[in-house]
């Protein structure tokens, strides 16, 4: 592999763990260095730093943080009227 490419590599932990996980483009980048673009494209895809797989886990993130307001404010409510059938002198 060319100087120029494991010097890149050695910048970027992630990219070279990318390349070693996958030995395809270790023959890739040794054939034709000018890939680099194709790598870093396909690494941030790998380990989910393209845009719309962030957008989704902050979806997601978000999607969770409402379930938990729901159940928290249903088990308020419920609380609620059990204390008002307490002082009432209801059950």
């Amino acid at each position: 592999m060319r100087r120029d490419v494991q010097r890149y590599l050695d910048e970027r932990p992630e990219e070279r763990l990318f390349v070693r996980l996958h030995p395809e483009w270790y023959r890739r980048l040794s054939r034709s260095p000018q890939d680099l673009a194709g790598l870093k494209h396909e690494a941030d895809f790998y380990f989910g730093r393209t845009f719309g797989q962030r957008l989704d886990r902050l979806n997601n993130q978000a999607n969770m943080l409402l379930l938990m307001m729901s159940v928290a404010q249903a088990m308020g409510a419920e609380r609620q009227k059990k204390a008002e059938q307490s002082d009432t002198g209801e059950n």
